[in-house]
């Protein structure tokens, strides 16, 4: 008989922490992609407004996508984490740089 650790209580906690960390951390990372493309675009405030408000519904459904896709646990978890410190700390920067 093959037993599974499907319901175990460990396993239980990490498929929570994942999907936690997937939908909220898949919302900050589709933000700040949004932010730099604002940013990087050379367009109107009015047309990059727009621009960013049709991608991010794109662009957050092939991040929640990919993120799924995975099969370890801690290892989106990781990914989810590293890339918004990636993407937010030089946002933030900037933005402390323009504000000062």
């Amino acid at each position: 008989m093959i037993t599974h650790s499907f319901f175990s209580a460990q396993s239980s906690l990490m498929k929570v922490a994942r999907i936690a960390t997937v939908i909220v951390g898949g919302y900050t990372f589709t933000a700040a992609l949004c932010h730099w493309l604002k940013w990087l675009v050379p367009v109107s405030d009015q047309e990059a407004r727009l621009l960013v408000n049709m991608s991010f519904f794109i662009i957050y459904l092939l991040v929640l996508m990919a993120l799924f896709c995975g099969s370890n646990h801690r290892r989106i978890i990781a990914i989810t984490l590293v890339g918004n410190a990636v993407l937010w700390a030089p946002w933030l920067l900037l933005v402390q740089e323009a504000g000062a």
